[in-house]
């Protein structure tokens, strides 16, 4: 299981972690410096043996994934609570509920985890009014999300309460593992890659689905399909192992092409099915979003104005009294469910005004032989070059259109957009 901590800044996260697990996830020397986590944290927890382990097994381990709290850091936040299966929300037992404990609360949120524990940090600084008073504060913001349900402990990393805290992940680990599904295509999302001498490449990551064992080979995506690696080695939650599975953190040392900075992730099941079937699973794919529906609510009747234009998330953000960190996640979210596009960062359009851009498009193309130039397409859509370009470079990345030279050309073997999609 990897457990991610969440929480304003300064409410004890870091040093929760090393509490547990004897690891401090702060190791740059600027995070030393100014005391604070700037970067993404490591760590591991082994647990006690389950009942009739088999001599010599190594023990369970939980991997921890230490955020930062500060407020200029939501995307790094983010980019660490993607993989967790368990959250623990920290909030300061002195300082209450703050801003980012609200920002970090709805990123967990809309990206639907629903397992993780709250732990008021700090207890030994307030008295038992003061616990009960956070206690309260913190179920009223609780309610309508995931997390509703999930315990609150008190917690002190310098003088108690840490027993408990690690019974409740213990339980919460044997729960995931007998949750996990054994048939599900190996995914593992890649955040680093480097070489070593002697070993050659290595990628880390988290293992969202599925299971991978030394000699699999594995597909890079995004790429083409016949981007393949062998798994010459694997470390799991930080020991050498011969397999590794959904719910670890993962090192596989590769055999074959240099993995690219642009692949995001390895996939599994035969590299000749591996794109395939990634399509077919991601169309039904329909993940809880907790405070979504209200955000998407309030975002598609600005998106459904139909401006050419398009909408800026900073205006969303605006125009919705919402954070721009949590705006720009929402909208990250719904481009993902193709609720919605982004032409470039932060630029989004509804489904309805960008295949009246399509439409306008293919018209041009229909009129020149097939091809669309930005002044043609321009003088159609009467937005600025600009925009146009933008729009015509997006059409060209989703397959409607293929860029040569100065021109774009209309993909004869697409339907995007096309009266038969519609």
């Amino acid at each position: 299981m990897i457990v991610g901590t969440a929480g304003h800044i300064d409410h004890g996260k870091t040093t929760l972690v090393k509490a547990l697990t004897g690891v401090d996830t702060d190791r740059l020397p600027q995070e030393k410096a100014r005391g604070i986590s700037i970067e993404l944290g490591y760590a591991f927890l082994d647990l006690p043996a389950p009942p009739g382990a088999a001599p010599g097994e190594a023990p369970p381990r939980i991997g921890f994934i230490d955020v930062p709290g500060h407020e200029r850091l939501v995307h790094t936040m983010l980019a660490g609570a993607t993989g967790i299966d368990h959250a623990l929300l920290l909030v300061a037992a002195d300082d209450g509920v703050m801003p980012q404990t609200r920002e970090h609360l709805a990123v967990l949120s809309l990206l639907g985890l629903a397992q993780g524990t709250v732990v008021l940090t700090k207890a030994d600084r307030a008295d038992a009014a003061r616990l009960e008073a956070v206690r309260g504060e913190v179920a009223q913001l609780l309610a309508p999300t995931p997390l509703a349900a999930a315990p609150v402990l008190a917690v002190s990393a310098t003088t108690g309460g840490l027993p408990a805290l690690r019974t409740r992940l213990a339980e919460a680990a044997a729960a995931a593992r007998r949750a996990a599904d054994p048939q599900a295509l190996f995914r593992l999302a890649i955040d680093r890659v480097f070489s070593l001498d002697g070993i050659g490449t290595v990628v880390t990551g988290t293992v969202h689905a599925g299971a991978v064992e030394v000699g699999d080979e594995l597909c890079l995506v995004p790429g083409d399909a016949g981007t393949v690696v062998r798994v010459r080695s694997l470390h799991a939650q930080n020991r050498p192992v011969t397999r590794a599975a959904a719910g670890q953190r993962c090192a596989l040392n590769l055999a074959g092409p240099p993995v690219a900075r642009a692949a995001r992730r390895l996939a599994g099941d035969g590299p000749a099915r591996t794109q395939r079937r990634l399509r077919a699973a991601a169309r039904p794919w329909q993940p809880a979003l907790g405070a979504g529906p209200a955000h998407r609510d309030k975002v598609r009747p600005i998106l459904a104005r139909g401006v050419a234009d398009g909408v800026w998330a900073r205006d969303l953000a605006r125009d919705t009294q919402e954070p721009e960190a949590l705006m720009r996640t929402t909208l990250a979210r719904l481009a993902q469910r193709g609720e919605l596009h982004q032409v470039v960062r932060d630029l989004c359009y509804d489904e309805a005004t960008l295949r009246g851009l399509a439409r306008l498009a293919r018209g041009v193309a229909e009129a020149h032989g097939g091809e669309v130039t930005a002044a043609g397409f321009r003088d159609a859509t009467g937005l600025g070059r600009k925009r146009a370009i933008q729009i015509l470079e997006y059409f060209d990345r989703i397959g409607l259109l293929r860029r040569v030279g100065d021109v774009h050309r209309l993909r004869r073997d697409t339907a995007l957009f096309g009266e038969d999609e519609a």
